[in-house]
């Protein structure tokens, strides 16, 4: 193949550079369309032109791709649109602009650096908003037939690898459930009854199955081109929820108040008790060795009227007694009386508190045992004032 001059490339774009293209028989279902652009060499045109045949011939035969063909080749292009022969990616971006594609394989040819009798091939594959995929290549000088077995098996090779291979169908299978699978985070595919089936590029992918009842499983699949695969996946039962949390009643101050006024009354009450006992037991000791016998000290002395100073004057072990149980009985008398007295008021408080307590109502339906509760009820009558413990069950 002669190669055409830049200045003659240049005049055929001014006299109209348009893409004739038309599609392939599609294979699959959502065929993606591609250009092949003629492959470009400056030492080895007939091995390019050869390979360029071979690779649009498996264009047209692989699943799930139409080849759309053009006249155009790389060199044209690049003359036309100012771009060095390896193209940037600027460059590029006009390409596909120009062809009006989303993706096309462009490559160059040579002998340089490839060995004696050899040539060496870069294909790219450029596809809008991805990255660049390269191929490279090394093979005989003599495969100059497109139709040469040798040289289709370069050609398919490449192809795959550059495109991810054919696409590949996955059967999932995640027991009776309804839901959806999403592929890649993206992808969503409907899964009916436990089943889906996803078309998937060759390549690593992660599924997500999403279905009611099920916590969300996930899984990794690796397609393998054109080669139909079957998934298993155990879907868990999600976790029953917790029951909901009844949150305690504040307790009432109201009823703090009164048992607290209760326990505390009754304690002083108590207190105040257990010395009026021992008041009343010293008092007696005191009044006792009063009258037997004047304080022991019988007719010696006059009847003593201060004890304690006449046991110091004189001592003696009955008056001595009866001096130490005054001062006891002394001692005691007013935390006798303080006590007695805060004990009675803080118990009246409680016992005013519990008879005015508000009657708690039980829950409709609610099957109550025991005793519910109780309230102190005051009474009077003609033996005078008392109080009364009324309670429900």
């Amino acid at each position: 193949m002669t190669r055409v001059s830049r200045a003659a490339q240049l005049f055929v774009v001014l006299l109209g550079l348009v893409p004739w293209s038309r599609p392939a028989a599609a294979q699959g279902s959502r065929p993606q369309s591609i250009h092949v652009l003629e492959i470009d060499s400056d030492d080895a045109d007939d091995q390019a032109e050869a390979l360029t045949g071979a690779l649009r011939s498996r264009a047209r035969s692989a699943p799930g791709w139409v080849l759309l063909d053009t006249t155009q080749s790389l060199s044209m292009l690049t003359a036309a649109l100012r771009c060095p022969q390896h193209p940037d990616a600027a460059c590029l971006f006009r390409i596909a602009d120009q062809l009006k594609a989303d993706r096309f394989i462009w490559g160059l040819l040579t002998r340089q650096g490839a060995g004696p009798h050899q040539v060496s091939v870069e294909l790219h594959l450029w596809a809008r908003g991805k990255a660049d995929v390269v191929v490279k290549e090394t093979y005989s000088d003599n495969l100059k037939d497109q139709g040469d077995d040798t040289l289709r098996k370069i050609a398919n090779r490449s192809f795959d690898r550059l495109t991810g291979g054919a696409p590949s169908t996955v059967t999932l299978h995640a027991g009776t459930a309804d839901g959806m699978v999403i592929v890649d985070g993206d992808q969503k595919v409907a899964l009916q009854h436990g089943s889906a089936t996803l078309t998937l590029a060759a390549g690593a992918h992660t599924i997500e199955i999403q279905a009611a009842g099920f916590t969300s499983a996930h899984q990794s699949v690796t397609a393998i081109g054109g080669v139909g695969q079957e998934v298993n996946v155990d879907l868990q039962p999600e976790a029953a929820p917790p029951p909901p949390v009844t949150p305690e009643a504040p307790r009432s101050g109201r009823r703090t108040a009164m048992w607290g006024t209760l326990i505390g009354g009754g304690a002083l009450l108590v207190a105040g008790g257990v010395l009026a006992i021992v008041f009343e037991v010293e008092r007696h000791t005191d009044n006792s060795d009063a009258s037997s016998n004047n304080y022991g000290y019988g007719n010696t002395q006059a009847p003593v009227t201060n004890v304690c100073t006449t046991a110091a004057q004189v001592p003696n072990a009955e008056a001595t007694q009866a001096c130490n149980a005054q001062n006891t009985a002394r001692t005691i008398l007013v935390p006798e009386i303080i006590s007695l007295g805060a004990g009675g008021i803080l118990a009246t408080v409680g016992i005013v508190l519990a008879a005015t307590e508000p009657k708690k109502e039980a829950p409709p339906d609610a099957q109550v045992t025991g005793l519910r509760s109780f309230r102190f009820v005051p009474q009077v009558g003609p033996r005078g004032v008392s109080m009364g413990l009324a309670g429900s069950f």
